[in-house]
């Protein structure tokens, strides 16, 4: 008798870039660029928020 064992890593979670999560029963089923873990996307910087890129306002009230 030639029987596989299943495979007990499937079902497995799996995750997108844009954070989605989906559950998966074979790699097969995988899109591509998902990764195992969320962990190996690496985080992108937030963009500057311009209100807080000026100096900030004199508390006496000084204008310059």
């Amino acid at each position: 008798m030639d029987e596989k064992k299943p495979d007990r890593s499937w079902p497995a979670w799996f995750y997108g870039p844009k954070g989605e999560v989906g559950i998966f029963d074979r790699k097969e089923d995988v899109p591509k660029g998902w990764a195992d873990s969320p962990a190996k996307f690496k985080a992108k910087p937030a963009p500057a928020d311009p209100d807080q890129t000026s100096a900030p306002a004199d508390p006496t009230g000084n204008q310059p």
